[in-house]
């Protein structure tokens, strides 16, 4: 544009341009200054958010691993203490009688190398090991075959310090316990060599990301398993790791704390100790990999920024006063999506860049409705295999707990509970038996009578099922209706003997459910009972094993059942 120097072009076209300034810079900082600061907070809220959730799962997978080593522990344990229950193990049989025993039970479990008996007196009666593994009774040494002989004798069994040897890709430990004659006198000591090949396995299994893993070490900070095989076999001493050196220092049972490893590389990492034996699970992870989303999201955040910089001086300041009525509304929207809410949606009629922002937010609020109701399809989906998995294991109860799942929520409808609660009834009777997954087949499947030891077993299968969900914080509410669906109303149940309202509603609805689908298939035990039966029958136990209101809604509902015309939960 040409201006007439004699004319008063020049002095307009100054003022214009310090008003154009002034309003592109009143447009900055009404548009981009609350965006910078807000993101400033949502940034730092998103920081925390994320490493503490970081932090929280490397702590629930140690919790986990933890577990699972206790646990395999534990089946040890039970394992030889079941044999040394064998009277005559020490007096009572000749040494063939005793040697078939030993070798019936070596070739049982697949993690024993190595079984030995000993007297009263220390002598050695019966000795039985794999081809190949005499190697291991000299590694365990003299000494230590004392110490275990000793702790046994005492009463108590024993488990010796994790070692290698060649030949051999994982760790090995020794294991006692006390051998009792019918009054519970100890009269010997059984030793076991134990491959905790199951644990090298399990722990190289786990992955964070690419570069995070999991290891096992012992009291002093030895490895005894890891992803690396030669860290294993020499037996490396972790115990200078900052991470490491935390639970063997402090003896805390569990922690997250970020650290270096031997390279000066900044980690995160998570602990648990396992008491009974003094060793840790250690898991640990690259601190960028695991804050790449973090990363990712600064790097997000500022190029929006900037975008959305240069927006606010292309608009210019006149169009400063429409712009703020839809960010405030997509602000609101945002936060309602934030707390969850993927329905929601913004209606604009305009063609411009907002309009365009707003058809883009919605697209991306029915995307996230769809990943919703998708994750909650799969996780119901993953119950169900997972319940099925566990009906597996007896085909005779193959398709219980998706029977007993569809019966409960017949019963829940009839009764008019919300969604919500229909939801977690179907999927703790889904879960309702996963203890199960703990119970020896041979009592699971067994065609007669169950013993009182036996029945005492399969008792166990709710609490076992409630403490192998426990970990997962998301099934709190689902939980109790798992442990509880074996307690009568009139408190002659079990696990915990609750009576009436003291029983949560999950576990009473459940508890008819289960009866029912077990009365009316065909069991090793017993066959099909006829419908009509089954149902005076729970008429017959109300108010004594069930709840009256929730066989009342069973019977209003057992036409549609027979019809099976129940249909799952909507997410």
């Amino acid at each position: 544009m040409t201006v007439d120097s004699a004319g008063p072009g020049p002095a307009v076209r100054r003022h214009r341009g310090k008003i154009l300034y002034q309003l592109l810079f009143l447009c900055l900082v009404i548009g981009i200054g609350p965006l910078v600061v807000s993101s400033r907070k949502l940034m730092n809220i998103n920081q925390r958010t994320i490493e503490s959730g970081i932090l929280n799962s490397h702590t629930q997978l140690a919790a986990a691993t933890a577990d699972s080593v206790e646990a395999f522990l534990a089946r040890v344990r039970e394992s030889l203490q079941g044999v040394s229950r064998f009277q005559g193990m020490v007096k009572g049989l000749d040494v063939g009688q005793r040697q078939n025993i030993l070798i019936h039970f070596l070739d049982s479990y697949d993690y024993l190398y190595g079984l030995k008996v000993l007297d009263g007196s220390g002598a050695e009666i019966s000795d039985v090991s794999r081809s190949g593994a005499r190697q291991l009774w000299d590694q365990v040494g003299e000494q230590g075959r004392r110490e275990a002989f000793e702790r046994a004798m005492d009463g108590r069994a024993f488990i010796g310090s994790p070692f290698v040897t060649s030949g051999f890709g994982h760790a090995f430990m020794s294991i006692s316990v006390p051998l009792r004659d019918e009054q519970g006198v100890v009269k010997g000591a059984f030793l076991a060599i134990v491959s905790l090949e199951s644990i090298q396995a399990h722990v190289s299994r786990i992955r964070i990301g690419s570069s995070g893993q999991a290891y096992l070490v012992d009291g002093r900070g030895k490895v005894i398993a890891h992803r690396d095989l030669e860290m294993v076999r020499r037996r490396e001493n972790l115990s200078d790791l900052e991470i490491v050196g935390n639970y063997l220092q402090a003896g805390q049972t569990v922690g997250s704390v970020p650290f270096r490893d031997r390279q000066g590389r900044e980690m995160l990492g998570a602990y648990d100790l396992i008491d009974d034996v003094g060793w840790g699970v250690v898991i640990e992870q690259l601190r960028d990999e695991a804050y790449h989303s973090l990363h990712e999201m600064r790097r997000q955040t500022v190029i929006w920024v900037v975008l959305g910089a240069l927006l606010a001086v292309g608009i210019g300041g006149t169009f400063a006063r429409k712009i703020s009525s839809p960010i405030h509304k997509l602000a609101e929207k945002s936060l309602a999506v934030a707390a969850g809410d993927f329905k929601q949606r913004i209606e604009l009629k305009t063609r411009n860049e907002i309009g365009q922002l707003a058809e883009t937010y919605n697209y991306m609020t029915e995307q996230l409705d769809l990943y919703d109701r998708n994750m909650r399809d799969l996780f119901i989906s993953t119950i169900k295999s997972l319940a099925a998995a566990i009906d597996a294991k007896d085909p005779y109860t193959r398709g219980h707990s998706d029977r007993v799942a569809r019966y409960s929520l017949a019963i829940a409808r009839e009764m008019g509970l919300d969604k919500d609660t229909l939801e977690r009834v179907q999927i703790a009777a889904l879960l309702h038996d996963i203890g199960k997954i703990g119970i020896d087949d041979a009592v699971l499947r067994k065609p007669d009578r169950l013993t009182d030891e036996e029945f005492a077993i399969i008792k166990r299968h709710p609490a076992m099922g409630a403490n192998i969900m426990e970990p997962i914080k998301q099934l709190k509410d689902i939980i109790p209706g798992m442990r509880h669906h074996h307690e009568a109303f009139d408190g002659n149940g079990y696990p915990e003997g609750l009576a009436g309202g003291e029983i949560p509603l999950i576990a009473r609805i459940i508890a008819v459910a289960d009866t029912f689908d077990a009365m009316t298939s065909d069991r090793l035990y017993q066959k099909a009972m006829d419908d009509n039966f089954v149902v005076k029958t729970l008429m017959r136990l109300s108010g004594t094993r069930y709840d009256p209101k929730m066989v009342q809604a069973f019977i209003a509902a057992h036409p549609k059942i027979r019809q099976h015309r129940v249909t799952p939960v909507k997410a």
